[in-house]
């Protein structure tokens, strides 16, 4: 081969292996965006909205070794994933829906008045967890907070509806949950006897904790009950449609597998 030949073919090999970098390259931005990524090093994020839950911590290995929880704080529980990159403690490969938020002096007042309640939060110094006085993997400070109204009658019937649905499962009621889905859909799972089955026999009654429109008939909803053995905080994607004068439920797309 000559010396030009073995140039051009190097040239190509070069340009492929560039190509296959960028793809990679586009493909890993791609997940990050995907999930939301922020990167600590640059002290992001500034701020996140979710609802604040008061929760008692393990306050040592030995309580976690023990299974005892000692320690007061918070958790916001965010309405859509995110991950964590810029530092040797964060995986972006990971996201996840719960921050550890920590008040002082200022702010910790208003958190325990907005304990349950969906707020907005601006951050200061997030990090990512390193041992276990760090219980989830990301933990800032408030600097400040304010509550964050979800979807009123004024969001319209769709709106209305899917809260009308889920505050009747809370209450056990399946016969009134069912009568605001889609006629063709109250079967199986959704067939009134079913919901009254299992909504009405938790050991913790379902709570609603919030309603958000994504679209003009689509809402993302959060909520949480405890079964006879575990623990959901689930989110949905609710999909409403209007027929002549009556608005229903078409669509329940659960995100978190409860």
């Amino acid at each position: 081969m000559s010396k030009v030949g073995a140039l051009q073919r190097l040239g190509r090999i070069a340009a492929k292996t560039l190509a296959a970098l960028v793809l990679a390259l586009l493909v890993s931005s791609g997940h990050a965006r995907a999930a939301n990524c922020y990167d600590l090093s640059k002290g992001e994020p500034r701020g996140l909205d979710g609802v604040l839950e008061g929760r008692i911590f393990p306050d040592s290995m030995t309580d976690v070794v023990d299974g005892r929880a000692s320690a007061p704080g918070y958790i916001l529980k965010l309405d859509a994933p995110i991950c964590v990159t810029g530092t040797d403690f964060s995986d972006p490969a990971t996201p996840f829906l719960e921050v550890e938020v920590r008040g002082y002096d200022a702010t910790l007042l208003a958190m325990r008045k907005l304990d349950g309640s969906r707020v907005h939060v601006e951050l200061s110094a997030p990090y990512g967890a390193m041992t276990v006085h760090e219980h989830r993997p990301m933990v800032a400070t408030v600097v400040s907070i304010a509550a964050v109204a979800d979807a009123g009658p004024e969001a319209g019937p769709g709106a209305a509806v899917t809260r009308a649905f889920y505050q009747a499962l809370s209450a056990g009621r399946g016969d009134k949950a069912a009568s605001l889905i889609a006629p063709e859909n109250r079967q199986g799972a959704f067939a009134p006897e079913a919901l009254t089955r299992f909504y009405g026999s938790l050991r913790k009654r379902l709570k609603l904790e919030f309603v958000l429109p994504q679209g003009p008939d689509r809402f993302l909803v959060r909520y949480n009950f405890f079964n006879r053995s575990d623990y959901c905080g689930g989110r949905a994607m609710v999909t409403t449609a209007t027929r002549g004068a009556a608005t229903f439920i078409e669509n329940i797309r659960a995100l978190d597998g409860c």
